[in-house]
């Protein structure tokens, strides 16, 4: 890779010298010179040699307001889109807005068939409604499927209008979207349920995007039946009981719809509660989501009964799949640590390997039943993450370090504590 730091001044002369080097050295694959202004005769000597270039597969380029310094973008977005080994192009904070994603868009439909670029970061932009629907023929005109549009400034409306134009055109599916940040509400959750109810999406990011119940309603209704892989929607604190309510409406459908895919689900801070758990904890035991492998379901205000729905799945006949799961910040107390135990003990913990269980209130007294209990009953776990949970443990506390050591003796287990 070659990077210059955004503090080392590059002139449009030094661009004119990395030109002449590009251009010699055909083995480079990665280009980093974000955050200099290369003025125009810098950008048309890089955007030459970018154009020429065989190896190249990942470009970060421009200064903090490209996106309105219009000279100097359509001369690199030329030069980028013709490169054939082009991957990635990184335009993260480049301050692109409606007229930038316009530009955009003439230039991919003037190079549609050169470009072979398949991921795109638009984080931290100021990219608006207008904006989306540009963009979203620009989707539609190139390979795209990797797309970082998060802490932008569109909002349901304009995430309308780009699904409307992706569902115009069948070969444009994304394998990852990332929507994090933006003020999507409950209507952008129920367009994000739009998409991943036609199968566009493979991975979908909306972590704090604001969607209350009836978004998580669409988004649980198009979960159980999804053939994509990973949803996180941490920090969506308006779920409630929207995700429950979705996902049993989908179950109450005919058992011939095809199982979801969806192999890791992160609800951190959603306030789904036990409802919402057990709505899960029902579509694993109904074969709806058979190749769950990691669960994120903390800082969500569960209790016994959700803990006790997870446990019917993990100790299930039929193994269930979940190898990582996180109930970290709940209140679960010594009752939790005690139900856990009697996971353990039965025997039946045959896929899990991680368990978090940080700040779940159980004191000095619970992480030592959690060391004896794993000392004789280890199952298939590797590690335990319990930190939080002991105060302010001092060198005489012997009976939990003396369980600790025990643990690390007996077993593989690595135990998180501090």
């Amino acid at each position: 890779m070659f990077l210059i730091q955004s503090f080392v001044t590059v002139t449009p002369e030094s661009a004119a010298l990395i030109s002449d080097a590009l251009q010699s050295n055909t083995s480079l694959t990665e280009l980093n010179l974000s955050g200099h202004n290369l003025g125009v005769d810098g950008c048309k000597a890089l955007s030459n040699a970018i154009k020429s270039h065989g190896g190249l597969t990942r470009v970060s380029l421009g200064h903090e307001t490209l996106g309105s310094d219009h000279d100097q973008l359509e001369l690199l977005m030329d030069g980028m889109l013709q490169c054939k080994s082009l991957l990635h192009i990184d335009l993260a904070k480049r301050s692109f807005n409606a007229l930038s994603m316009k530009i955009v868009e003439k230039y991919v439909v003037e190079h549609v068939n050169i470009t072979m670029i398949t991921s795109l970061d638009l984080s931290q932009n100021a990219l608006d409604n207008e904006s989306l629907s540009s963009l979203a023929r620009v989707l539609n005109h190139t390979k795209v499927n990797n797309l970082n549009l998060s802490l932008n400034s569109f909002d349901h409306n304009g995430l309308e209008s780009f699904v409307d134009i992706i569902l115009q055109q069948s070969s444009t599916k994304l394998n990852l979207i990332n929507l994090t940040g933006n003020q999507l509400g409950n209507g952008g959750g129920q367009q994000v349920a739009r998409l991943m109810q036609a199968n566009r999406l493979h991975e979908v990011e909306i972590n704090e995007c604001h969607i209350g119940d009836e978004g998580a309603n669409a988004l649980g209704q198009a979960l159980v039946q999804w053939q994509g892989l990973h949803l996180a929607a941490s920090e969506n604190a308006g779920f409630s009981n929207g995700l429950a309510l979705g996902i049993r409406e989908a179950l109450k459908s005919s058992s011939q719809v095809q199982p979801g895919q969806l192999s890791h689900l992160a609800l951190r801070g959603c306030n789904i509660g036990d409802e919402g758990v057990m709505a899960i904890a029902e579509a694993i035991q109904g074969g709806r989501l058979p190749k769950l492998t990691v669960l994120d379901i903390a800082v969500n205000s569960l209790t016994l009964q959700a803990l006790q729905a997870i446990g019917t799945v993990l100790m299930a006949d039929n193994p269930s799949t979940i190898i990582s799961l996180d109930i970290s910040c709940n209140d679960l107390g010594l009752p939790g640590v005690e139900l856990i135990g009697q996971w353990l003990q039965s025997n039946k913990l045959q896929s899990l390997e991680t368990l978090s269980l940080n700040k779940i209130n159980i004191g000095i007294n619970g992480q030592l039943a959690l060391c004896k209990s794993l000392t004789k009953f280890p199952a298939s776990l590797k590690i335990i993450e319990s930190m939080g949970n002991s105060g302010n443990v001092e060198e005489s506390d012997d009976d939990f370090l003396d369980a600790l050591d025990d643990l690390y003796e007996e077993t593989i287990i690595d135990f998180k504590w501090k």
